[in-house]
């Protein structure tokens, strides 16, 4: 499958280049559904933008972490001036130039902050595993899309071979209707009416032909064509059964689904940051050192590489701040408020859309049984009337009327097919798996 992807990639840019060169336009590639996916989650913007995130989330909690370390940097500085300097003993003549230079590392930490870097890595963990969470909702979402157009394709097709039909079979009843005219057992009227039921036909084809273009051209923009790209047909559309029952399925949606579990995630992270503005009210206690070697040669009494180390410990607490800590703790409730009702909100849509997904998929399943049996019927109808048409026992309105009949459920049959393939695909979307 991963050598066949990469063969279609390459084909796609072997044509997009060989019709910038060429006037006459490149042949319509074909993808199944499976290479179609693939293609979309290699060209998906949208993905592409959700990776960089959960890449930058990683980056965030690592800082985060990382805060329980102590900073380290190295320190160099030189400095020349007279002795005594004039700058700092104004009146003073200049004497003999004096250079100073050193060099040594420094190091800081924090030893108590109030739980405010435990409260910062618990809100960096909550939304790396929101963007985790994120990213595979895209994940499937894009999946979707390209499951969506593969169907469009398909539906587009078989709707135009349904309008083929329709117009092949219109010819056939005013080759009919022309037979009985011309041979004086049938009026005028019957031939005209056919020609319009023919007209009416074409017309259905040629909109028909139109919507399959339009979304060959949709399928290519989804797999990353700069052309139509067509589809090639799945192995089967018959209705087979879930992998879990109903109950267990809006269960799943409720609880599991990626969107859910963003939400929840999203819902931490606003109640850790909470416990990051009231970590302002506590002090902050950090401890320094730092490790230097001076040279100073003009000085008597230290050697000119002499090191020198120091030791700190302090303690920092703003009394008064100007309300800014208020504010932010203010801020921090509002953000974790919203995030809980958005969370509950979540859930119940999740809930709302496995039932609508289940229901549009037992619908449609339904539908094509009874589309199958209209099929069945509208044949054997125009069969019966047909015949009885050439024989002048029916009426050209028959005749058209059971030709309207049957093409109306072959297209109702193709439309139900699609619907219950569509609404299995959304339902795995929604649920984050396959069903």
């Amino acid at each position: 499958m991963h050598l066949r992807t990469t063969a279609l990639i390459a084909a796609l840019t072997v044509a997009t280049s060989v019709r910038a060169q060429a006037p006459a336009p490149p042949a319509v590639l074909t993808v199944t559904l499976d290479e179609a996916v693939q293609l979309a989650l290699r060209v998906s913007p949208d993905l592409a933008r959700d990776t960089g995130a959960v890449r930058t989330a990683a980056a965030a909690e690592r800082t985060a972490r990382a805060a329980f370390l102590p900073t380290l940097s190295l320190e160099s500085s030189i400095l020349r001036s007279t002795t005594p300097s004039p700058l700092s003993q104004p009146g003073a003549l200049g004497g003999v130039a004096d250079r100073t230079s050193a060099a040594g590392l420094a190091a800081n930490l924090d030893l108590f902050t109030g739980g405010r870097r435990g409260a910062e890595r618990r809100r960096a963990a909550a939304i790396r595993d929101a963007s985790d969470a994120g990213l595979v909702a895209r994940r499937f979402e894009v999946t979707l899309e390209a499951e969506r157009a593969v169907f469009d394709a398909l539906r587009a097709a078989d709707q135009l071979r349904v309008g083929k039909a329709r117009v092949a079979r219109a010819e056939q009843g005013l080759a009919y209707a022309k037979h009985r005219h011309d041979a004086g057992v049938a009026t005028r009227s019957d031939e005209l009416r056919a020609r319009l039921e023919l007209s009416q036909a074409r017309q259905a084809l040629a909109q028909t032909d139109g919507a399959l273009r339009t979304a060959r051209w949709a399928l290519g923009r989804v797999v990353g064509a700069d052309g139509p790209v067509d589809a090639k047909a799945v192995d089967s559309l018959a209705p087979h059964p879930l992998a879990l029952d109903d109950t267990a399925i809006v269960a799943l949606v409720a609880d599991r689904a990626p969107l859910v579990q963003s939400a929840e995630a999203a819902d931490r992270a606003a109640t850790a940051t909470v416990r990051s503005a009231r970590a302002r009210y506590a002090p902050t206690v950090q401890l320094g050192g730092a490790y230097r070697v001076v040279g100073q040669p003009s000085a008597p009494t230290v050697g000119p590489r002499d090191p020198v180390w120091a030791l700190r410990l302090g303690m920092s607490y703003p009394l008064f701040d100007g309300f800014q800590r208020e504010e932010t703790v203010t801020r921090a409730r509002v953000e974790s408020d919203v995030a809980g009702s958005a969370l509950r909100d979540t859930r119940r849509a999740a809930r709302l859309e496995a039932e609508r997904s289940l229901e549009a998929l037992h619908v449609a399943q339904e539908r094509i049984a009874l589309a199958e049996e209209g099929v069945q019927v509208a044949t054997e109808d125009l069969r019966v009337v047909t015949v009885r048409y050439q024989n002048g026992a029916a009426s050209i309105l028959d005749l058209i009327t059971s030709q309207t009949n049957l093409s109306g459920a072959e297209s109702s049959l193709v439309d139900a097919r699609f619907d219950y393939a569509v609404a299995r695909a959304e339902l795995s979307a929604l649920a984050g798996r396959p069903l």
